[in-house]
C-alpha cells in the first residue's frame, strides 16, 4: 500500500477486491432492546454490556429515558454510572450540563480498562451548550465519573461528534467530527485539543450510493456531509488507527499510524500525506479491531457483519452474518470472550429519508454474535 496522496483511487484498484464471501455460521442473538436508537455499543473488562443512546434530532423527548444504559444477563437495563448523569436533559438547567449526559454518540474502553464516553453536547442536535460537549472517563471498578475534559471553542461548535478510540500508552484519545471532516486529538493528561486531520481531500465519493432495504440515500443528502472519517478502531498494539468513510460518502476503509497523529509538530496536511487506503469494503457505519489485528464493519446494505484481513486486504471482505434483524447495523463491541454485540439504529427508516414519514419499528435492538 501506498500514501493515499500518492494514489489515484480507481475503479481498477478496487476491482481487485473479490466478492464478499460468507464465513461459518455465527449465532445472532438478541440482548436488548429500546425505544430509542441506540448507537454505540462497548463491553466493560469485568463482562458488563454498555449501551449509549443519543438524545438527538431524531429522539422522542418525552419518552427519552436514558443515554448511558449497563445490560445485566437477564436483560435488565439500568443506568450507567448512575441515575445523576442519566437525567434528561430537558429537566435540568443548562448550567448543569457538564454533570449530565446531554447527547452521546458512542462510546469505547480502551486496552488499560478505562471505559470513555463521547458527548456532543448539542440536546435534540439542536445548538451546543456551553460545556456541554465533553469527554467522560468512568472508573468501572467503582462505577464513578472521574474525568471529564470539556471540548472548548472550534472543536465544540457546530460539531458532529461521532466516534471515538483511545490510546492508553500515549495518553491520547481520537474523534471524529463529521460536520468538519476531521479527526480531533485530545490530550488526556492536559485536555489540550488540535486537529489530527482536519477536512476529506483525500477521501473520494463513491460512484453509487448506498442502498438499504430499498431506500437509496439521496445524492442530495450524501453530498451534504463532508468528506471525511466515521467509523474509528485502534490496532491491537496501537500501532495504526483504522477510519472507515462516512456510509453515505463511500465503502471505503484507510489507516494512518498512530505515531504520526500523536506528533503534534504535525499539521493535518503532514498527516494526509500519511493515511494509506486500506481497501474498497462495505458502506459501514461502524468498525472495530479484534485481537488478531483483523477489522470488523457493519454492512448496512447488506444487512449484515463483515470483516477483512488488514494484512491480506486482496483476500476481499468475508460477511460473518446477514439477518433483516440487522437493519442498519451501527457500531460493534467485543466481549473478552469473543463474543461480538451490534446495535441497529434504522436510520434508512427515518423520515428524511422516507419523504417525510417515519417508518421506524421500534424496538431497536442490540444483538450478540458468537
Amino acid at each position: 500500500m501506498k500514501p493515499v496522496l500518492a494514489l489515484t483511487l480507481v475503479a481498477a484498484l478496487a476491482a481487485t477486491i473479490p466478492p464478499a464471501a460468507m464465513a461459518d455460521a455465527w449465532s445472532l442473538e438478541s440482548v436488548a432492546a429500546f425505544d430509542h436508537r441506540p448507537t454505540g455499543v462497548a463491553v466493560t473488562t469485568d463482562g458488563r454490556l454498555t449501551v449509549s443512546l443519543p438524545f438527538s434530532v431524531y429522539s422522542d423527548p418525552d419518552r427519552f429515558t436514558l443515554s448511558l444504559a449497563v445490560i445485566s444477563d437477564d436483560g435488565a437495563v439500568q443506568p450507567y454510572p448512575n441515575a445523576s448523569w442519566n437525567r434528561r436533559p430537558t429537566d435540568v438547567p443548562e448550567a448543569e450540563y457538564g454533570e449530565i449526559f446531554v447527547n452521546l454518540q458512542s462510546h469505547t474502553v480502551d486496552r488499560a480498562g478505562r471505559l470513555w464516553v463521547l458527548d456532543r453536547g448539542r440536546p435534540l442536535g439542536g445548538p451546543v451548550v456551553p460545556g456541554a460537549a465533553k469527554l467522560v472517563q468512568i472508573d468501572t471498578g467503582t462505577d464513578e465519573v472521574v474525568r471529564v475534559i470539556p471540548f472548548d471553542g472550534e472543536f465544540a461548535e457546530n460539531n458532529f461528534l461521532n466516534d471515538v478510540r483511545v490510546d492508553p500508552e500515549r495518553e491520547l484519545a481520537f474523534v471524529t467530527d463529521t460536520s468538519n471532516g476531521g479527526v480531533i486529538v485530545v490530550d488526556l493528561a492536559t485536555g489540550d485539543q488540535r486537529w489530527g486531520l482536519r477536512g476529506g481531500d483525500w477521501m473520494a465519493y463513491s460512484e453509487r450510493p448506498p442502498t438499504v432495504q430499498g431506500v437509496t440515500v439521496a445524492e442530495e443528502r450524501r453530498r451534504s456531509v463532508p468528506r471525511g472519517p466515521d467509523g474509528l478502531a485502534l490496532s491491537p498494539g496501537g500501532e495504526w488507527l483504522y477510519i472507515q468513510a462516512h456510509p453515505w460518502v463511500a465503502p471505503t476503509l484507510y489507516r494512518v499510524p498512530v505515531a504520526v497523529l500523536a506528533d503534534p509538530a504535525l499539521s493535518p496536511t503532514d498527516v494526509e500525506a500519511r493515511i494509506e487506503r486500506v481497501a474498497e469494503t462495505v458502506f459501514s457505519d461502524g468498525i472495530e479491531t479484534d485481537a488478531e489485528g483483523r477489522v470488523y464493519l457493519t454492512d448496512v446494505e447488506a444487512e449484515a457483519v463483515s470483516r477483512l484481513d488488514p494484512n491480506d486486504p486482496d483476500a476481499g471482505v468475508e460477511r460473518l452474518v446477514s439477518d433483516p434483524r440487522l437493519s442498519w447495523p451501527d457500531a460493534i463491541g467485543f466481549a473478552a470472550d469473543g463474543a461480538l454485540y451490534v446495535t441497529t439504529a434504522q436510520f434508512h427508516r427515518l423520515p428524511a429519508a422516507n419523504a417525510g414519514v417515519d417508518r421506524s419499528e421500534p424496538p431497536f435492538e442490540v444483538l450478540k454474535l458468537e
